[in-house]
């Protein structure tokens, strides 16, 4: 988490040895959620929070917090990941860090959703993804986009969540991130089956998340519920548009998923 040297500030040694500490502390923490133990895990994480409120160096401070954010959220740890993503944001006001505080932004927004504070999660993507737009940054504005999507589905309003989702495919378009684009075709799979809407949609949606580019790079937890899904989609489809032989129409529409 040492940041690079080639900003227009300069860091100390003692900061850069706090920020040393502070990774230390933070890839300890990691270890322990990879070996199943979370208590000891959440030790070294507020160990990391603590060092790095001692880095003198706003700036410093500020990149330090933004990457324990994530890492805190990714880990599960989403009340740490509140934290750290809060003094970041607070630092990127004071220091005018204004493309920047949109990432952070989004990251308050992902701490909140795991969190289930729906209302604060769904303000905190809404202001990112206005920045995101502004800046042309398409990749972050689908992931903003996406999460939207998620809460408004939650809500039951499951046409503008269908809405949402397919503006993010659209970023996407401009800017391909595979992670995200799984996470929305799979959320849009759902919703257009709970929904019932086109079955040629659904079905073209489905054919691209089970493409050779995607299909590989599926979360091993979602491969079970994906292909279930689908198997929706494709039952619902031939009932509408019946086909003479089915298994040579699968192995041609869906060549991960034949045999």
């Amino acid at each position: 988490m040492i940041v690079p040297t080639d900003h227009l500030w300069t860091i100390t040694a003692m900061d850069e040895e706090i920020a040393k500490a502070t990774t230390a502390e933070a890839n300890e923490g990691i270890e322990k959620v990879l070996a199943g133990r979370a208590d000891e895990a959440s030790v070294h994480f507020t160990n990391a929070l603590d060092r790095v409120g001692q880095i003198v160096n706003d700036r410093v401070r500020r990149d330090e917090l933004s990457l324990l954010a994530g890492a805190f959220d990714h880990c599960g740890f989403p009340d740490l990941a509140l934290m750290a993503a809060q003094q970041a944001i607070d630092l990127d006001k004071t220091l005018g860090l204004d493309a920047l505080l949109a990432s952070d932004m989004l990251a308050l927004g992902n701490a909140h959703a795991s969190m289930e504070n729906t209302t604060k999660a769904e303000a905190a993507f809404r202001q990112a993804l206005a920045v995101f737009i502004d800046q042309n940054n398409f990749g972050d504005a689908a992931s903003a986009t996406t999460n939207i999507a998620a809460i408004v589905a939650n809500r039951g309003e499951m046409d503008d969540a269908i809405e949402l989702l397919e503006k993010s495919l659209g970023y996407l378009e401009q800017s391909p991130f595979d992670e995200t684009e799984i996470q929305t075709r799979f959320a849009l799979l759902q919703a257009l089956e709970i929904t019932k809407r086109d079955a040629k949609a659904a079905l073209q949606n489905a054919r691209e998340l089970c493409s050779e580019r995607l299909m590989g790079k599926i979360p091993p937890p979602q491969v079970g519920p994906t292909k279930q899904f689908v198997a929706d989609v494709i039952a619902r489809y031939l009932k509408e548009y019946p086909v003479a032989d089915k298994k040579k129409w699968k192995a041609a529409n869906f060549p991960t998923l034949a045999g």
